[in-house]
């Protein structure tokens, strides 16, 4: 399941369940970003790739696509 907020380029995927991948898994490897004293979590870039993988959407492989390269 998916839930899709705001419209491009403002869009933000609330993706569910990914084939392959486990929240477990994906916080074990998570990234901690302090944000001006405010603490955020994100998947690890190695993550990230996997689930853009997975989900192999068209925006998902143009996203994969600059990860890589980066």
């Amino acid at each position: 399941m998916i839930f899709v907020f705001g419209v491009p380029p403002l869009r933000v995927d609330i993706i569910n369940k990914v084939k392959g991948s486990t929240f477990k898994t994906a916080w074990s490897k998570k990234v901690k970003c302090d944000l001006g004293g405010t603490y955020a979590y994100f998947v690890s870039k190695q993550t990230l790739v996997k689930l853009k993988k997975a989900l192999n959407r068209p925006q998902d492989l143009a996203d994969l696509e600059k990860l890589l390269s980066s």
